[in-house]
C-alpha cells in the first residue's frame, strides 16, 4: 500500500483559499492526489508557538510585525500569514473544517492524518478521532514528518511519497534512511513539471555514512531551497 505525506505552508493555503476555494476544496484536491492504490494521506503543518527556539529568526523576518486576524477572509490572505497567531488559527480552522461530516464523506474509505498544534487527527469517512501515536512536540514539520513515515509503515504501507520542495526535508530523509527500511520517494516541482526522487537509490549511490553527515553540513548553508551557501 502507498501513503502520501503532504507538507502544507499556511501562506500557500491562504493564497489558494483566496481564489474562491475553501478547506473542503483542499480536501478534494488531496483526495484527487490519492491514487487508487493509495492507502491515505498525511497533511502535516508547522506548529507556531509564542515561546520558541525560532523566535530570534522569526523576529528577523518580521513575523511579529503583521496584524492578527480573528476571522478568515480572502482579502486578508497575505496579511494574516505575516502573524504567527494568525497562521496558527488558520491551520486549526482548516483542520476543524476537514473534521466535519460533510468533508469526511469525501475520503471514500481512505484516511487523512492532519496535524494541528501538537495533536494529530485521523479522519475517515467514519469521522475524526485523535491519533495519540502521532502527537508530537516538534515545532518543525521537517522533523515531524519522520514520525509520520514510521507510522505509515505500522499502518501497513510499504511505500511513502513525501510532497515537498524543501531541501531540509530531503537532507533529513537521506540522513535517516538507514532507519527506514521501506521505499520512500520525494515529489518535487509543479503539476506541469513533476519529479520523483527515490531516496533509497540516492543513499545507495552516495553511501549511507556520507548521507548521515549531511545535516551537519547543511546547517551551515543557511538556505533550505537551493543547494548553495547563502550569506
Amino acid at each position: 500500500m502507498l501513503r502520501r505525506l503532504k507538507i502544507f505552508r499556511p501562506s500557500r493555503l491562504a493564497l489558494s483559499m483566496g481564489d474562491g476555494n475553501g478547506p473542503k476544496d483542499h480536501l478534494e484536491k488531496l483526495q484527487i492526489c490519492c491514487w487508487p492504490c493509495m492507502h491515505g494521506s498525511d497533511a502535516v503543518f508547522d506548529d507556531y508557538r509564542k515561546l520558541s527556539i525560532k523566535n530570534a529568526e522569526r523576529e528577523k523576518r518580521g513575523a511579529e510585525m503583521g496584524n492578527e486576524y480573528r476571522s478568515i477572509r480572502p482579502d486578508h490572505r497575505a496579511q494574516q500569514c505575516q502573524n504567527l497567531e494568525s497562521k496558527q488559527q488558520l491551520i486549526h480552522f482548516i483542520v476543524n473544517e476537514w473534521r466535519k461530516k460533510r468533508c469526511n464523506a469525501k475520503l471514500a474509505g481512505k484516511k487523512l492524518y492532519a496535524t494541528a498544534g501538537e495533536e494529530c487527527y485521523e479522519i475517515s469517512s467514519d469521522g475524526p478521532v485523535l491519533c495519540k501515536e502521532l502527537r508530537s512536540t516538534q515545532e518543525e514539520v521537517d522533523t515531524r514528518l519522520l514520525l509520520h513515515i514510521y507510522h505509515a509503515r505500522r499502518d501497513g504501507c510499504s511505500t511513502v511519497v513525501i510532497s515537498s520542495d524543501d531541501t531540509d526535508v530531503f537532507v533529513l530523509c537521506l540522513a535517516f534512511k538507514s532507519l527506514i527500511p521501506w521505499t520512500v520517494y520525494m515529489k518535487f516541482g509543479t503539476e506541469a513539471r513533476t519529479r520523483y526522487i527515490d531516496i533509497t537509490h540516492v543513499v545507495q549511490r552516495h553511501d549511507s555514512e556520507l548521507c548521515r553527515c549531511l545535516p551537519g553540513l547543511h546547517a551551515f548553508t543557511c538556505c533550505d531551497s537551493v543547494s548553495a551557501f547563502s550569506g
